[in-house]
Formats: structure tokens, sequence, C-alpha cells
């Protein structure tokens, strides 16, 4: 690791006994208690003979000194594997069937039950296995990117799995919705043919980009040496914004029938900051009074700040609103904006650890976006005076006569005095004396930028043989002269 730069500060090693590679199957499933938000494991049976593998779940949460909650004794006990298991992350879960298979001395209510009351999940959703994928865990075909949105593989036409693939993204489409009670968004990405162009119906390895593994504001693809490598990259680079997404060869780990997502187990973070928002995306129609950001913030150690950022041009950056509680929602109000402008923004809160997350993870950089349809916003008319020798510049660009400007945006001005004067104040509709201010265009103002001449001390004074007439101490503005001054010398001097 050394010689590949990884910075050994950021390692720390667990020492312990395993049988195979495929800890996602096996490794620790975090939770958090309700209540407390405490950080916990879970522990089921693992689906493969392999006891060493099935404890590494109690060696985790020895090390990092959690509690663990075992579902591996009756009446508790459940047969299965991280790889067949994912979730929105607001108690809605998903596997294929694999799982009523393998529980075969269980009922659907009873490994439901089970599933609720260890992990919260409810509804937990089951599709039906595919032909063709030999282990039959859906993170081989399937992704959540986020909670409203699926990434799916997709075959050619009448391919391998892709018909079951279909089959089964309708069912979820048909019968399920988004937290938010939407329809979920779909990506689609390509399950490829291996280096002959074979597909897993003639016998291919089970090649797929959906096992990938999204590390905090980091995505790890994998990827095969293939023609389809570089869409695939760009099909999570398009859906995932502000993510850093790295392809990584898995050609020699797939033919296992895994691939990164399979190797690797994530722990979550302690002291979480739970955001629940409905994002404001795509098209939304025009309004008057601005747009609404709402969201449920809740952390165990309480929320003390909560702020909405907003931009239209992200290269000069973000506008702040706070956010104003109301029962159990935080709410801030984008300004209204003009037609086809687009709008991103994010929202950042802060518990009482001093703790702070964004929502999306990865803003600003990748923050979530709307373009406004028809309508126009009123305009407000700015007037500068400039009383002396100077310039104002109002949102970068000299001002020169009456500018209109969008109600509600933001307007920075900065007074710029020529050579030889200096700023005053501000006066009018603002008041202040710093040579920079901001404010948000509600109506028409009327600004006064008030500069003057630099004005310089002369005092004159003679030495001991000799004396001077005149006015020896003179204020003197910049670039102009003082009056005469005589020096008569004493006899015998010059």
């Amino acid at each position: 690791m050394s010689e590949g730069g990884v910075d050994s500060e950021n390692i720390e090693c667990v020492v312990g006994n395993y049988n195979s590679i495929w800890v996602r199957d096996y490794g620790p499933q975090s939770i958090y208690l309700n209540g407390t938000n405490e950080l916990a494991i879970v522990d089921w049976v693992y689906n493969r003979p392999r006891p060493q593998d099935d404890e590494v779940p109690s060696l985790i949460a020895t090390h990092l000194s959690l509690p663990i909650y075992q579902m591996t004794s009756s009446p508790n006990s459940l047969v299965a594997t991280g790889g067949n298991f994912m979730s929105d992350g607001f108690n809605k879960g998903f596997s294929s069937e694999l799982i009523i298979d393998e529980n075969d001395n269980l009922t659907l209510s009873e490994i439901n039950t089970i599933v609720y009351n260890y992990m919260g999940i409810n509804p937990y959703i089951f599709m039906e296995t595919l032909p063709y994928d030999g282990i039959h865990h859906i993170d081989m075909h399937m992704k959540l990117l986020d909670e409203e949105t699926l990434l799916v593989g997709e075959y050619p036409d009448g391919v391998a799995d892709g018909p079951q693939i279909e089959e089964n993204l309708n069912y979820i489409l048909n019968n399920f919705q988004t937290p938010y009670g939407r329809p979920y968004r779909v990506v689609r990405i390509p399950m490829p043919p291996d280096e002959y162009g074979d597909y897993p119906d003639d016998y291919s390895d089970y090649l797929t980009y959906t096992n990938s593994v999204i590390l905090n504001g980091l995505v790890l693809v994998p990827i095969y040496n293939l023609p389809q490598d570089d869409e695939a990259l760009d099909v999570y680079r398009e859906a995932m914004p502000g993510y850093n997404v790295v392809g990584l060869n898995m050609r020699d780990i797939i033919q296992l029938s895994g691939a990164i997502h399979c190797i690797t187990k994530e722990v979550a973070a302690e002291d979480p900051i739970f955001i629940d928002h409905a994002p404001i995306r795509d098209e939304v129609s025009y309004s008057s009074t601005g747009y609404e950001v709402d969201a449920e913030i809740s952390s165990y150690s309480g929320i003390i700040d909560a702020s909405v950022f907003w931009s239209i041009d992200t290269e000069s950056g973000f506008n702040e609103i706070d956010m104003t509680l109301e029962g159990d929602v935080y709410s801030a109000t984008i300004p209204a904006q003009s037609s086809n402008t687009t709008v991103y923004y994010y929202i950042s809160a802060t518990n009482g650890n001093a703790k702070t997350l964004t929502k999306p993870l990865v803003a600003p950089e990748g923050a979530y976006t709307f373009t406004i349809e028809g309508g126009t916003v009123e305009q407000h008319t700015l007037t500068m005076n400039i009383v002396g020798s100077g310039q104002v510049n109002v949102n970068g660009t000299n001002y020169s006569s009456p500018i209109q400007i969008d109600e509600n945006s933001t307007v920075n001005l900065s007074a710029n005095p020529n050579t030889g004067n200096h700023f005053v104040s501000w006066s009018g509709d603002i008041s202040s004396s710093n040579s920079t201010e901001s404010f948000i265009m509600v109506s028409d103002f009327n600004i006064t930028a008030t500069f003057e001449i630099n004005t310089y001390t002369l005092t004159y004074s003679a030495g001991a043989n000799g004396s001077i007439s005149g006015e020896t101490l003179q204020n003197v503005n910049h670039g102009e002269s003082g009056t005469a001054i005589t020096a008569t010398p004493k006899t015998g001097y010059n």
C-alpha cells in the first residue's frame, strides 16, 4: 500500500481468521439503534459453510466496541448474504427470492418479522432470481444510487437474464415508490459480453458494472478492459455528479462470480445526522414566491444549525439561507428566478457535536439542480449616485446607468476610488462605511457612494540660522500645490 501512495494513518488493521474473500456476504451489517442512533452491528447466518467467515461480524464489533445483535439462533435465525441485500436508508429493503429459498423453514411473514425487528426493514421487496446468475445476488444487476435512483443492468433484447431483469424492474416500478411517494428514477447501464462477445447464456463470466462500492464521495466501479468500460464510467459520472468515479479492473475476480462490491464491506459512521428531503429536480414551474425547501433533520445530539445554499452561477459561489423549524420540519425558500434559469442547491446541517453533513453528500460539487419553466420574475431598478471621484462595481461590472435586476437577486457592490481618493460611505437605501456590501433586491434601490479626495499635511520649520515666512502648516489636496514659503537666512548664511 505504501508503494501505491496510501497514507498508513488512514488504515486500521483488524487481525482475524477467514475462509474467503466475500466479506460483503458475511461481513458486519450496520444499523442505528432506535431512540439513540447508536451504531451497532447485526449478524445473520452466512449462507455458506465457512465458520471462520461467519465469525467476522463479531470480530469487527469487538474491535470497534460496538453492540452486536445476532440473527443466528431460533426463533430469530435467518440465513442471508450481504450481496443479496440493499436498503434505501428509509426502511425499505430489496433482495432476490434467494432469501426465501434458503429459509424454507420460515414463512414469509416470519422472515419479514425478523428483518423488521433487527434491521427496521418494512417493506421488504423480493424479486425473482435470475436464471443465469448462479449466486442470485441482486448486486450483480441492480444498485441504489440514492433513495430515489435505481441503477439497473441492461442486456440486449432477449439476451441472457435481460427478460427477467426487465420483469423485476417493472415489478418495482408498478408496485413501489420512493420514500417521498414518487416513481423511482431509473438509470440503465450495459451488461457487457466478455472478450469473445459471449454472454452468460453462452457460458461467459457474469460481467457486471452494478457491483460497485460507494464510499462517501468515492465510487469504485468494476471494469474489465472492455470497450464498454468507458461508457459504464460515464453512466456513473452523469448519474452521480460531484462524486469521484474510479474504475478498478476486476477481470480476474469476476470469474469467481463477484467484483469490488462483493469483496468489500462498509461500516457506517457514528454520530449520524439524518436529512430527510425530497429534492426539487428536473423542470419546475415558475413561482413568484420562490421555491420552498423542506427537510426533516435529526441527530441524537440535536441540530444547532441548518441552512440551504443556492446559486444560479456556481463559479460565483452560493447564497446561504437559514432554515426555520416548524414542528419537525426545517424550511427555507429559494427566491423566485427567471424562466429557463437553472438553480443549484444543497442542505447543510450541524449537530450538537459540531459535526456537519450536507445533502447531497458531495455538495457543493454535486448539488441538486432544477430548471424554471414559464413565467417571468419582477424586476427592480438600482440607481447609483456617485459623489466625488470613484467607480462603483455592481455584480462584477462597473456601474454607468440605472440597472434592472431580478427581484430577490443578490446584489454585490464594490466601491473603487480613483487615484488620490478614498471611499467614505454608502447612503440612501443602504448605510455603511464598508467598501463592499451585499443586499437582496426586494424593491427599487437608490444608493449614493461618496468619495473624497485625499488630503495631506505640509509642515514647514526653520533651523537655528534662518527664518521662514508664510503659512507653515498647510492642508493640501492630492495633486495640488501648497502656498509659497519664503526662507530668509541670517547674515553670513545662505
